[in-house]
């Protein structure tokens, strides 16, 4: 069962504030479990913030090499199973900048 308070927190992130939301409801319905749905926005905030540190657009894969790479994957997982900033995008994002390093 998906977690609605963290797809809510997703979906708030990007701007939607309606009620019904076609992301939201697709998440809802998707084999992706909230970690891996997490996990999938946190690289997302990375990537944009990876391309503006650098003045290029920064690709998917490029940006998925670099959280792994960095360690940020690793301490997803210790937060993640720990129950640290598990409904919280902002929250965990800025958790991990600061225990992995900023960009």
């Amino acid at each position: 069962m998906k977690d609605r308070e963290l797809l809510d927190d997703i979906c708030r992130e990007d701007g939607c504030i309606n009620a019904h939301c076609f992301l939201k409801e697709l998440l809802l319905h998707s084999p992706l479990s909230d970690r891996q749905i997490m996990q999938i926005k946190l690289v997302d905030k990375f990537k944009y913030a990876l391309s503006e540190k650098q003045g290029r657009n920064v690709n998917w894969n490029e940006s998925f090499n670099m959280w792994v790479d960095g360690g940020y994957s690793k301490q997803y997982a210790n937060f993640w199973e720990q129950n640290e900033y598990t409904q919280h995008v902002q929250l965990m994002y800025d958790a991990l900048l600061q225990k992995c390093g900023d960009l």
